[in-house]
This record gives structure tokens, C-alpha cells and sequence, in this order.
């Protein structure tokens, strides 16, 4: 469990996220998804819900791998 000073540095990061996936992130789309436990649909990171519009808080949300993550390594077996 974080604590509250976690809680705020988790909703700066939130934001910067945002920010790289709205300039940075390449044709395949952002690396990470976000899973909202209100409303349970995946939309694009801030500090409301894209969806429902309910705060999104770490607490708040699943992150999942996005269109954009890197692939897996294959196994050297």
C-alpha cells in the first residue's frame, strides 16, 4: 500500500505518462495500458477516467502492456 506522498508522486508520473504517449508514443500506439477498477475499461492515462470520468488514482487502476510495449524475448531454449 502507498503511502499519501506515493499517491501524489503516482498522479505526477500519470500526467508525464500522458504526455509521452500523446507526443512520443509510435504508430503501434502507447506501451501501457490503464484498466479503471470504477468503471472496468481500459482508456488512455490521466487523472480522470477517459470513460466514466472518475478520478484515476494508483489505487484506482490496472496497468496492463499496450499495443506499443516491446515484444517478449524469445526463450533460449
Amino acid at each position: 500500500m502507498l503511502t499519501e506522498k506515493g499517491r501524489e508522486l503516482v498522479d505526477l508520473l500519470m500526467v508525464m505518462v500522458g504526455w509521452g504517449d500523446k507526443w512520443l508514443a509510435g504508430e503501434a500506439g502507447p506501451p501501457v495500458l490503464y484498466r479503471h477498477h470504477a468503471c472496468g475499461e481500459i482508456g488512455r492515462v490521466d487523472l480522470r477516467c477517459s470513460h466514466c470520468g472518475e478520478p484515476m488514482h494508483a489505487d484506482d487502476i490496472d496497468v496492463l502492456p499496450g499495443p506499443g510495449a516491446a515484444p517478449e524475448p524469445a526463450s533460449a531454449g
